[in-house]
C-alpha cells in the first residue's frame, strides 16, 4: 500500500518539485514554515486553517522522505508547537497539552535513538506518523475534545515509543 501511494503521488510530485530546483532543505523549511503557521492559527482559534497548514507541512515532510527525516527534527518542533497552540488558544488546556508534548518527546528520541543502529520499520514510522497526525485532525476538528485527545494521543505515544524499541532489538 505504501509502495503503490509512493509510486503514484509521492515521486512523480517529487520529480516536479526536483525540476523547479526544490530539494530536500527547502522542503524541511516549508515543513517547519507551515507546522509554525498552523500552530499560530491554532492559537488564534483558527483551527481549520490550523488543521489545512498542518496537512500542508506533513504533505512537504511525506515528499520530502527519507531527506527530510535525515535532515531535521522538525517534526518535533512542529508537534510541540501545536500542542502549544492548543494551550494558548485556551490555558486551561495546559496540563493536557503539556502530557502530549510529554508523550510525543518520548515517541522522538526513542525514534532518534534507535534509528542510529537500526532504522525503525516502516510500520513502526508509520504507525508514530499516524497517531499524531489523528491526533492532530481530530483536536482541529472538535477543539473543545481537546484535552480527551490529547492524553489519549499522549498515551498511545508510549506503546508505539515501544514499537521503535522492539523493532530496535529484534534486528540487532
Amino acid at each position: 500500500m505504501l509502495e503503490a501511494l509512493h509510486r503514484s503521488v509521492i515521486a512523480p510530485a517529487r520529480e516536479r518539485l526536483d525540476a523547479l530546483g526544490i530539494g530536500a532543505g527547502i522542503l524541511a523549511a516549508l515543513t517547519l514554515s507551515f507546522g509554525i503557521a498552523a500552530a499560530v492559527a491554532v492559537a488564534l482559534h483558527a483551527y481549520v486553517p490550523g488543521l489545512a497548514l498542518f496537512v500542508l507541512s506533513r504533505a512537504a515532510a511525506l515528499i520530502g522522505y527519507p531527506e527530510v527525516s535525515k535532515l531535521s527534527t522538525f517534526d518535533l518542533v512542529v508537534y510541540a508547537a501545536l500542542a502549544f497552540g492548543f494551550a494558548l488558544a485556551e490555558p486551561e488546556r495546559a496540563l493536557a497539552a503539556s502530557f502530549l508534548m510529554f508523550g510525543l518527546v518520548l515517541l522522538a528520541v526513542s525514534r532518534l535513538a534507535f534509528a542510529s543502529k537500526n532504522p525503525p520499520s516502516p510500520r513502526a514510522s508509520l504507525a508514530a506518523v499516524a497517531v499524531v497526525f489523528v491526533a492532530v485532525a481530530l483536536a482541529c476538528i472538535r477543539p473543545d475534545y481537546f484535552n480527551l485527545v490529547a492524553y489519549i494521543g499522549g498515551l498511545v505515544c508510549f506503546p508505539v515509543a515501544g514499537m521503535f524499541a522492539a523493532s530496535a532489538i529484534v534486528r540487532a
